[in-house]
Parts: C-alpha cells; sequence; structure tokens
C-alpha cells in the first residue's frame, strides 16, 4: 500500500513531465506491485495502455517470466480479475505450466480467487482449458481449493464436475491424498460438509484410503480437528464409514485420537462407541491398544477417561501387547508418574494387575528401575511396597 500511494502523489506530474522517470520507477518494482499499481489511478493505466505496454511488458524480462510463470499466472495469483481477462485472449497457450506444474486454473484455486476461476470454467469448452490438470505435486484445482479452505471455488467446482467430467476423487502424488482427506485434514468443516452432502450424488468416495493407509477420520483425528471428527462420526453409519478401519500400521482413529492426545475426540469415541459399534480394545500392529497408547505417550486425562469407564464400555486394562506389556509397564518404563499414581490408587477396584510381567519376565516395577526411573520407583515403594520386588 505504501508504494502504492507513493505512486499516485506523484505519478501526475511524472508522467506528463518526465515520462522516462516513470518508466525508471516501473523497473524497480516487483511484479505484485506492477499488478496493482494499474489500479491507482485511470491516468497510470491510461499511460500504459497508451505506450502499448500491455500490462508486465513494461519491465525489461522476457515473455515467460520467472519460475516459469506467464502473465496469466502473475494475473491469476495477484487476483487481477479485468486484466486476466486481457491476457487470457492474448496468451496462446491456456494451460502453461509453471516450475511447480501449476496451470492459470490452478493458481486462481490456490489462491482462492474466484472471478478467476469461473471464468476459466466458464470458458473451458471453447478455450479447451483442462480442469483435471495437476501440478508437480499431483494436486488438481479441486485439491487445491480444498486444502487451503477455498469452500466457494471448491463448491463450484464440485457443481460442475458431471458436466466438465471433472475427476473428484483424484490424489495427489506423494500423501495419495483426496480432496476429503486434506480437507478433514486442514479443518475446513465448510468444504466436509458440502463433500458429505453430496456424496452420493457426486460419487465421492468417503472410505478411500492415503498411501499410509489412513481414511479421513483418521486424519481429523491426528490432527485434533474435534468438530470434523464429530460430523463424520454422526454421518457414519448413513455414509457406511468403518470407523473401526486400520491404517497400514494397524492403527484405528481410536489409536491415534489416544497416542496424539486428542482427549476431546477420544472421549467423544468412547461416548459413542456402543452406538457406532467401536472396538474399544481392538489392537494395532505391536498389540498395543488405545489405553497403551495414551499410557506410552502420558496422555494422562485420556488414561484416566479410559479407566474410569472400562466397566462400562468393557475396556481391558490387563490386555498385553506382543512383548506381553500391560499398560502400566509402559506407564512405568517412561516415567509418567501420574498414570502409574492413579493405577496404584484405582488398582483394586478396577482390578489392574500390577504385577503382571512382560515376556522377559519383569514386572511394570522392575521396568521402571531398568529405564532409570526413579520418581516412579519411589512412588511404588512408597505406595505399593509389595510390587517393589
Amino acid at each position: 500500500m505504501a508504494v502504492q500511494t507513493q505512486l499516485s502523489l506523484v505519478m501526475r506530474d511524472l508522467i506528463l513531465r518526465f515520462p522516462h522517470v516513470a518508466e525508471q520507477i516501473f523497473q524497480q518494482l516487483n511484479n505484485e506491485d506492477l499488478a496493482k499499481s494499474r489500479e491507482v489511478e485511470k491516468l497510470w493505466q491510461k499511460f500504459m495502455d497508451e505506450r502499448n505496454y500491455p500490462w508486465l511488458r513494461i519491465v525489461n524480462i522476457p515473455t515467460i517470466l520467472q519460475d516459469g510463470d506467464t502473465y496469466m499466472h502473475l494475473a491469476a495469483q495477484c487476483g487481477q480479475t479485468d486484466m486476466f481477462e486481457i491476457i487470457l485472449d492474448e496468451e496462446e497457450n491456456k494451460n502453461a505450466k509453471n516450475h511447480k506444474g501449476e496451470t492459470p486454473f490452478l493458481v486462481a484455486c490456490s489462491k482462492g480467487h474466484l472471478n478467476i476461476a469461473l471464468m476459466l470454467l466458464e470458458k473451458a469448452d471453447e478455450l479447451k482449458i483442462d480442469l483435471n490438470a495437476k501440478d508437480s505435486y499431483g494436486y488438481t484445482a479441486f485439491l487445491l481449493a480444498s486444502c487451503n479452505g477455498h469452500s466457494e471455488i471448491a463448491e463450484m467446482i464440485m457443481m460442475n464436475s458431471s458436466e466438465m467430467k471433472i475427476d473428484l476423487n483424484s490424489k495427489d502424488k506423494y500423501a495419495g491424498r483426496t480432496a476429503f482427506h486434506q480437507a478433514c485434514l486442514n479443518g475446513h468443516l465448510d468444504i466436509v460438509k458440502i463433500l458429505l452432502k453430496k456424496s452420493d450424488e457426486l460419487q465421492i468416495d468417503l472410505n478411500s484410503k492415503d498411501r499410509y493407509g489412513q481414511t479421513a477420520i483418521h486424519l481429523a483425528c491426528l490432527e485434533g480437528q474435534t468438530e470434523i471428527a464429530e460430523m463424520i462420526m454422526k454421518k457414519s453409519s448413513e455414509m457406511k464409514m468403518d470407523l473401526n478401519r486400520k491404517n497400514n500400521n494397524g492403527r484405528t482413529a481410536f489409536h491415534l485420537a489416544c497416542l496424539e492426545g486428542q482427549t476431546e475426540i477420544a472421549v467423544m469415541i468412547m461416548k459413542n462407541s456402543s452406538e457406532l459399534k467401536i472396538d474399544l480394545n481392538i489392537k494395532y500392529n505391536d498389540g498395543w491398544t488405545g489405553f497403551h497408547g495414551a499410557c506410552y505417550k502420558g496422555h494422562s486425562e485420556i488414561a484416566e477417561m479410559i479407566m474410569k469407564n472400562s466397566s462400562e464400555l468393557k475396556i481391558d486394562l490387563n490386555i498385553k501387547n506382543n512383548s506381553g506389556r500391560t499398560a502400566f509397564h509402559l506407564a512405568c518404563m517412561d516415567g509418567h508418574i501420574r498414570i502409574v499414581d492413579m493405577m496404584i490408587e484405582q488398582s483394586e477396584s478396577l482390578e489392574l494387575d500390577l504385577k503382571a510381567e512382560e515376556s522377559d519376565g519383569r514386572t511394570g516395577y522392575q521396568c521402571a528401575k531398568l529405564y532409570g526411573k526413579t520418581d516412579v520407583v519411589n512412588l511404588i515403594q512408597t505406595k505399593m511396597p509389595s510390587l517393589a520386588v
């Protein structure tokens, strides 16, 4: 804004009296400032047009700009709708790609410039705009709009997807994620709502897995997107989404919520587990349950809620993993004293087996000694000396 203000104050005299100075000013501006300065005043625009300088050609740069951007790319990036329309008619290649593999349509959708995206969509047949083009990372325009939370553009693409043959289930190149994955991962609630609402009509795959075997509910739990996780859970029966589905490591959404300390989501899953048939004792590849994960990571609030609801929800607190370790073993060997304390306090009422031995014959107390967790060792010796053997 400071550049534009300064130019507005001096440009009239400069243009009329010292046109060569104006030329020098133009040479010093970067592309974005040039794009904006064209709109400062009509006289400025008139000067540019009368000198036959179509927008950025006032700068001593080649036809293809830095990083492979064309003038269409730059106009799309800056949201210069009027100028984009002029350039669109001038440029021969409407699907030119920059060094990121982005076409102008991809840029407009990524940056959230609805009018430019709409212009290209409406002229797609006439100008042979590739609406399914992918950048170097395999992102389509729909993926980029969904990833960046541009709900109006995402909805516009969806509403025209059948007619324009736009693939709404396209995945990116590296993580293998769809627009639904991206919207859930990044917390774009409005887009998730639209995708869920239109999934049947537009044949959107809500159970699609990324390259790590994760569905949208996995990603929502991983990033703590509570509202989205709740929405998916509410729609899971209707949309036939499996809430016990495992990723490549055998982890369910509940496992991830417990491991990542997403307390609200973990509690929500437990609360709805009976109705939605979510298995709270399910093990992942290492034989860990959600309770193992919470105790290993020291997420005491989640561990406490699991213990509190274990009887009602039939959660087995003494399950052993593939190494024969219970959750108590993991809490002891990683020094999570608050969890160890809670387990000792509630061991009798919850029938916790604190003397259970792992595959190598060690108890939780012996694991704490082995790994040098002095605070845990002292706590057990003080509160339950019968374990300190």
